[in-house]
C-alpha cells in the first residue's frame, strides 16, 4: 500500500487487513463466489471484466492481499487501501478521487454467500477492482470520487449514515436475532425521516449507485453487467438480467428520482449505451453542483451542511469556515460566520463574527461586505465543501 501518499484527513479510515486471521471457511467462501461468478458472468459481464480481473493479479483460490493488489493496479493509476466496512460517503469518494480503491476487508458469512448486505472484500476487490483497469472507466470513477468529495451533505445525513452502518453490521452478524435486525431497521427509517431535502451528496451517491455499483451497459433488450454490486454477487448477477428486473434507459432525472435499497436485491436497473454517455452524465451532474453554479443557492447548501466550506468571491478572495446564519430578503442576503479565515492575495486573516452582505438588483446579485470589511463587490460566489 502506498501509505505515504494517503491524505492525512483520510488516514483515520484505514484499518489493517489482518490477512492471517482469515479462516479456511473465509477462503472457501471466496473460492465459491469467484468460481461460480466467473461461470455465471461468462457472456454476461462487460467484455473487459475478465481481462481486468487477470490484470489485478487476483485468483479464485485465495482471498487477495490488499497491499499486494496495489503492485498490480498501479499500472492503471490506482492503489488500494484497507478499510473497516462501510465508511462515510465523502471519505469513500475522496479515496477514489485520489486514485485509491478503499477495500473493506471483512468477508460475508456463509448465510449471505449469494448476496451480502454489507460491503466486503468480494464486493470491493472482485467487484470494483477489475473494471478500474479499463482506462475510460477508471477516469470516470476518479471523477465520481472528485465530485463526491466536493458535494455538500446535510447535517441529518451523518446520523442516517451511522444508523445504516449499524444495520449492515447487524445483518452480517451471525448472532443477531430477528429483534436485533428489526430494531436496527427501525433506527434507519427513523434517521432517514429526519433527513430533509435532497443534498448534492445524495445525488452523487445515487447516480454512482445506478451506474458504478449497479449499472448495465449496451442494448436495452440485451445489456451486459458492469456495476460492482452485480459483478460481485452471484444472486444479483443471475437475477439482474431476468424479466423480474425492470430495465430503464438511463436518464439523469429518472435515476435521481429512483431510490435505492442497500440491503436487498434490486427490482429495477438502468442501462447506459456506453461509457462516453456516462461521462456526459457526470458533466450534467457537475453543472448542478454548488462548485459550478455559485450564487446564493450554493451558499444555502453550505449552511445546510453544517460543515466547513469555501466561498470564493469575484475578486478571487475566499471565506473559509462554517456558515452559521443566512438571512434573506428581497433586497439582500446576509451571510454570517462565527469565525472564518479570509484568504486574499495569498494572505490569511482570521475573523470572528464575520459577515458578507449580498445586495440584489434586477440584473445580478451584487455583494458588499462593507458592514464588516472593505466593501468588496461580489458578482459571483462559488461555494464548495
Amino acid at each position: 500500500m502506498l501509505t505515504q501518499s494517503i491524505p492525512k484527513h483520510l488516514a483515520p479510515h484505514i484499518s489493517p487487513q489482518f490477512y492471517n486471521e482469515y479462516t479456511p471457511t473465509d477462503h472457501a467462501v471466496w473460492r465459491f463466489v469467484l468460481r461460480l461468478n466467473l461461470h455465471t458472468l461468462e457472456g454476461k459481464a462487460h467484455p473487459f471484466y475478465i481481462e481486468g480481473l487477470k490484470r489485478t493479479g487476483m485468483g479464485p483460490d485465495r482471498l487477495p492481499n490488499v497491499e499486494q493488489m496495489t503492485d498490480e493496479m498501479q499500472a492503471a493509476g490506482w492503489s488500494t487501501v484497507a478499510v473497516d466496512g462501510l465508511i462515510p460517503g465523502v471519505a469513500f469518494f475522496d479515496f477514489q478521487g485520489n486514485g485509491m480503491l478503499p477495500v473493506a476487508t471483512d468477508i460475508r458469512k456463509v448465510e449471505n454467500i449469494l448476496y451480502s448486505p454489507a460491503p466486503d472484500i468480494i464486493h470491493e476487490a472482485a467487484g470494483h477492482a477489475p473494471m478500474l483497469m479499463d482506462p475510460t472507466f477508471s477516469a470516470i470513477v476518479k471523477r465520481f470520487g472528485q465530485l463526491g468529495a466536493k458535494a455538500f451533505m446535510n447535517r441529518e445525513e451523518h446520523a442516517s449514515f451511522a444508523a445504516l452502518k449499524r444495520l449492515t453490521i447487524v445483518k452480517e452478524n451471525a448472532n443477531s436475532t430477528e429483534q436485533d435486525i428489526e430494531a436496527a431497521e427501525k433506527a434507519v427509517h427513523e434517521a432517514k425521516a429526519q433527513v430533509t431535502g435532497f443534498s448534492e451528496a445524495q445525488q452523487v451517491a445515487r447516480i454512482f449507485w445506478w451506474t458504478v455499483e449497479f449499472g448495465l451497459i449496451g442494448d436495452l433488450d440485451n445489456p451486459m453487467i458492469y456495476g460492482a454490486g452485480l459483478l460481485s454477487s452471484v444472486g444479483e448477477s443471475r437475477h439482474c438480467l431476468t424479466d423480474a428486473v425492470v430495465k430503464h434507459p438511463f436518464d439523469l432525472e429518472h435515476a435521481l428520482q429512483t431510490k435505492q435499497d442497500v440491503t436487498n436485491m434490486q427490482k429495477e436497473l438502468f442501462v447506459i449505451p456506453n461509457f462516453e454517455t456516462l461521462s456526459s452524465v457526470l458533466d450534467e451532474l457537475e453543472g448542478r453542483m454548488a462548485i459550478r453554479k455559485g450564487g446564493i443557492e450554493s451558499v444555502a447548501k453550505a449552511l445546510a451542511s453544517g460543515s466547513q466550506s469555501t466561498i470564493r468571491l469575484e475578486d478571487g478572495s475566499e471565506r473559509v469556515g462554517i456558515v452559521r446564519h443566512m438571512t434573506e430578503s428581497k433586497e439582500h442576503t446576509l451571510i454570517q460566520w462565527d469565525e472564518c479565515t479570509i484568504v486574499k492575495n495569498g494572505q490569511l486573516t482570521k475573523r470572528e463574527r464575520h459577515g458578507l452582505l449580498v445586495v440584489h438588483d434586477t440584473e445580478s446579485a451584487l455583494g458588499r461586505d462593507d458592514l464588516f470589511e472593505d466593501g468588496t463587490t461580489v458578482r459571483h460566489a462559488c461555494a464548495s465543501d
